[in-house]
């Protein structure tokens, strides 16, 4: 069993290092969709920015992303958010503020950091809010499975 573990840790490694020579970077803008669920079910819609590195599949990235989530309680909640991740070949880490709001039911303020996997503009992520502020407001999720494609709109090569 510890030959296919260590075969299967060191499968990425061996393909990615394989492809330095061929090895493109790009600037990225576009959109960003989602669909978050815990306790309650949010949307997403926001923009990005992303630094990538590229082979086969990518080996690194840097993403810049601002939008809002969405839901609907009795009333439209709307959770303005700004995150930034760091994708290393298929593994993701993320970092999100948001502030949850509802007309009449208060505000909070959480701090989201993110682990997820991720091919090309997709990610598959865990996350755990913490709460920073709260002002008689608690429709956000605690746990969050998320499940966001980024989809470019402009792609610049660099050097």
């Amino acid at each position: 069993m510890k030959p296919l573990t260590l075969t299967l840790l060191l499968i990425p490694s061996l393909v990615f290092s394989q492809y330095e020579s061929g090895t493109t970077r790009q600037h990225e803008f576009g959109m960003t969709l989602g669909a978050n669920a815990g306790n309650y079910f949010f949307g997403e819609l926001g923009a990005f920015y992303s630094k990538s590195e590229t082979a086969l599949l990518p080996l690194k990235a840097f993403t810049i992303n601002t939008g809002v989530e969405f839901t609907y309680v009795e009333s439209l909640i709307l959770a303005p958010k700004v995150q930034c991740r760091y994708t290393y070949q298929l593994f993701n880490f993320g970092l999100s503020t948001l502030y949850h709001f509802q007309e009449d039911a208060g505000s909070a303020w959480t701090l989201r950091p993110e682990i997820g996997v991720g091919v090309n503009n997709a990610e598959l992520t865990y996350g755990y809010s913490f709460l920073l502020h709260q002002n008689g407001f608690n429709r956000f999720n605690t746990h969050t499975i998320s499940l966001r494609v980024f989809l470019p709109l402009i792609k610049k090569p660099t050097r």
